[in-house]
């Protein structure tokens, strides 16, 4: 009985830390703590989410390490091939100097909504066009503050079993300015 009483007292002891306050542990992975899309509709909500974050990783796992991103000649007039090498790090740049709080404070409005204007869905790769707007409150006075355009998206399956943005196609659908010109700009 006394072997038992011993017993119980040293595994109370040893337990009674197990319930303590701890200091919280900084977090990993993006903000959203979304890691992976399951579905085309995933990433576009990816990539609004992002905007609204301000979160340059969140933004990233939304594309493919093969992206490419191209302007029709009326979405960038003024230089219609500047985006015949933009790909995933040129892409990645553009991402990190937009999210930034040097360019959009974090009291800033920051949107990017997207309509659905068509969708063309298979096993491993969805065709989405899809009209966006992209309203920011910059500090540069020199930018727009309103974006809009179409997107042609062409989102993949990728290895990781997640969905992921291939390949973008900007065109003109609105008064404003295309993200084209942002990208440009930036």
């Amino acid at each position: 009985m006394l072997l038992l009483i011993a017993l119980v007292t040293g595994v109370v002891n040893v337990g009674c830390d197990l319930f303590s306050t701890r200091d919280p542990e900084s977090p990993t992975g993006t903000q959203s703590g979304n890691e992976i899309a399951n579905s085309p509709d995933e990433v576009i909500e990816g990539l609004s989410n992002a905007v609204a974050l301000r979160d340059p990783d969140l933004f990233m796992l939304m594309i493919d390490s093969a992206f490419s991103y191209n302007a029709s000649p009326s979405a960038y007039p003024d230089d219609p091939a500047a985006f015949d090498d933009w790909g995933y790090e040129k892409e990645n740049a553009f991402a990190r100097r937009l999210l930034n709080n040097d360019l959009l404070p974090a009291e800033a409005t920051a949107e990017l909504e997207f309509t659905i204007v068509t969708e063309n869905l298979s096993a491993d790769t969805a065709f989405y066009q899809e009209t966006y707007r992209l309203e920011l409150d910059l500090s540069r006075e020199d930018l727009p503050q309103l974006y809009e355009g179409l997107a042609d998206l062409k989102i993949i399956r990728s290895a990781d079993g997640g969905w992921k943005v291939i390949t973008w196609q900007d065109e003109v659908g609105g008064e404003a300015a295309t993200m084209s010109r942002l990208r440009a700009a930036l």
